[in-house]
């Protein structure tokens, strides 16, 4: 591994240690940096800011999840996702909300769900782009997966399910014109 490579994985577990201890809100650049020991010239090398820092968590996150995956069917997907979230909830919990109004993890995870339905319907169509009605469809798709998910984090009890009931509640609610496509050769 190059050296660019060592200092996001410094910087990375750094930050998900200081996720799973506080807010976003309240993590500032000079606790990153004296919880990784790194210089800021080498943060501004790697990342333009915290938030970029946590996207970048998450994204590592689920791809060490799927690595072991040739190909990930879209059921499994949500199961991954699940996985990633019961796994690093606190991380997730201190992430998704910042107290300037901002959502980048929640925006960051939402555009990831969505561009996974995307893909996994663009592929089965065997075109590049999606019709408008499919593109509502998604973006309904995606954004009530990702509200479930918000709902399962904060307050895993009030839904009263299993990871694995909550991975395939997703694919139960998927509208019907992405399920029969999506569904194909599962």
């Amino acid at each position: 591994a190059s050296y660019r490579d060592s200092a996001k994985d410094v910087l990375m577990h750094a930050m998900v240690h200081l996720l799973n201890r506080k807010s976003i809100s309240h993590i500032r650049l000079s606790d990153i940096l004296l919880e990784s020991g790194v210089s800021k010239s080498t943060f501004y090398r790697n990342f333009i800011d915290k938030y970029e820092l946590m996207n970048y968590c998450f994204s590592r996150m689920m791809e060490d999840s799927l690595s072991g995956m040739k190909q990930v069917s879209y059921t499994e997907k949500p199961h991954a996702i699940i996985n990633v979230l019961q796994s690093n909830r606190q991380f997730f919990l201190n992430g998704l909300y910042d107290l300037n109004g901002e959502d980048p993890l929640k925006e960051y995870v939402y555009d990831y769900i969505y561009k996974f339905y995307e893909q996994q319907y663009l592929l089965r169509k065997d075109r590049s782009r999606l019709l408008t009605y499919e593109k509502l469809a998604v973006i309904c798709a995606a954004g009530g997966f990702l509200r479930i998910l918000e709902e399962w984090l904060k307050r895993p009890e009030l839904l009263d399910l299993t990871d694995p009931e909550i991975a395939n509640l997703e694919v139960d609610l998927l509208p019907d014109v992405l399920k029969c496509v999506c569904l194909q050769n599962n």
